[in-house]
């Protein structure tokens, strides 16, 4: 029996896809102005609690 540390895969983060192609279409005449005083949620990530790291999965190697 001998272990095995893997970093897990990741889930796709862009949901949405159709929402957020309608909503850039949508707003895409808009002046350089306009977009300089938005601000966007995603721009910042902030870790309250928890860890910034890769999450690790370990496995044991089955031998028959």
């Amino acid at each position: 029996e001998e272990w095995h540390a893997w970093v897990s895969s990741t889930k796709e983060v862009l949901m949405h896809k159709k929402a957020r192609l309608g909503f850039a279409r949508a707003h895409a005449d808009r002046d350089k102005d306009y977009w300089d005083s938005t601000l966007w949620s995603d721009e910042t990530k902030i870790t309250v609690f928890g860890s910034n790291g890769f999450k690790t999965v370990l496995l044991v190697e089955l031998t028959k």
